[in-house]
C-alpha cells in the first residue's frame, strides 16, 4: 500500500513538473514590439521585433482595417517585410492628418499595437492642406461662329483678348503665375498652390501657340478669390472659330 502511494506521489510530481515546463516554454517568448521611427504626410517607417514569426500585421484607420489589410506576406517589397526577429515597416500612400494604428500578431497570438498620426490636415497652425480638386476641362474661344455658351471669351479668370499678327499665336489676359512642368506637377494641395502663387512672378498676360505649333503652358490663375492650377491642353485656329481647351484644379 505504501509503495502504491509513493508511486502516485511520484507520478503527480512528474506531471506537475512537465506541465510547468510546457507552460514555461510558451511563456519564454515575448510579444512583438512595434517601433515607429518617422511619419510624414503619406508615409510611416519603423520596425517590428518578434521572437516568433508574425502571423499578421493590420493597418487600421478609424478602428477599421484599411483596404488590403491585414498583411500575412512579409516578403521584400511588401509594406511589412522581414522574418522572425526583425521586420521593417515601410507603409506609403496614407491620408494626410489621419489617425492610424498598426497591430502586429505573432504565431502564438501575442500582439502589440502602436498608434500614429500622419502630418498635414489642420494641425499645422490652421493652414489649409486640403488636396486640390479633380481636374476638369473648360473652354475659351474667340470668333463669330462660336457658341458663347460652349466657348466663352472668358472663363475661370482667363480671357482671350486677341490673335497676334503671325497667325499662330493667341493672346490671353489674366492674373497669372507661369510655371514649369516640374513646378506644376509638384503642387498637390491648396496650401502649396497659395505658396507658389505668392512666391511666383506675377503676369497679366500670356500667349499660346496654335495647331502644330502648340506647346502646353502651365499656370496659376487668380480668379477672384479662387486660385486655379491650370494647364493649356490645346489651341486651334479656324476662320471665325478659334478654340482653346484648358484643364484646371482648385
Amino acid at each position: 500500500m505504501k509503495k502504491v502511494l509513493n508511486l502516485s506521489v511520484i507520478l503527480a510530481v512528474l506531471m506537475a513538473a512537465f506541465s510547468f515546463t510546457s507552460c514555461s516554454n510558451s511563456d519564454d517568448t515575448s510579444a512583438p514590439e512595434i517601433t515607429i521611427d518617422s511619419v510624414t504626410e503619406s508615409t510611416v517607417y519603423g520596425s517590428i521585433t518578434s521572437e516568433n514569426d508574425l502571423k499578421s500585421v493590420d493597418l487600421q484607420l478609424d478602428g477599421r482595417s484599411v483596404d488590403g489589410w491585414p498583411k500575412t506576406d512579409f516578403k521584400v517589397g511588401q509594406p511589412i517585410s522581414g522574418e522572425k526577429g526583425s521586420y521593417i515597416i515601410a507603409i506609403r500612400d496614407l491620408n494626410e492628418g489621419a489617425d492610424y494604428k498598426i497591430v502586429a500578431i505573432d504565431k502564438e497570438d501575442k500582439q502589440d499595437s502602436k498608434s500614429f498620426t500622419t502630418k498635414g490636415g489642420s494641425d499645422d497652425g490652421g493652414k489649409d492642406t486640403l488636396q486640390l480638386s479633380a481636374a476638369q476641362n473648360f473652354n475659351v474661344g474667340r470668333g463669330k461662329d462660336l457658341d458663347p455658351a460652349v466657348y466663352p471669351a472668358s472663363a475661370n479668370g482667363i480671357t482671350w483678348t486677341s490673335n497676334a499678327a503671325d497667325g499662330v499665336t493667341a493672346n490671353f489676359s489674366g492674373n497669372v503665375v507661369i510655371l514649369t512642368k516640374a513646378d506644376f506637377d509638384a503642387i498637390k494641395t491648396q496650401e502649396e498652390l497659395a505658396t507658389a502663387f505668392e512666391a511666383g512672378t506675377k503676369a497679366t498676360s500670356f500667349q499660346i501657340k496654335s495647331d502644330t505649333n502648340f506647346k502646353p503652358i502651365y499656370l496659376i490663375v487668380k480668379d477672384g478669390e479662387t486660385l486655379r492650377l491650370v494647364e493649356a491642353i490645346s489651341c486651334k485656329f479656324a476662320e471665325g472659330a478659334n478654340k482653346a481647351v484648358f484643364s484646371e484644379k482648385h
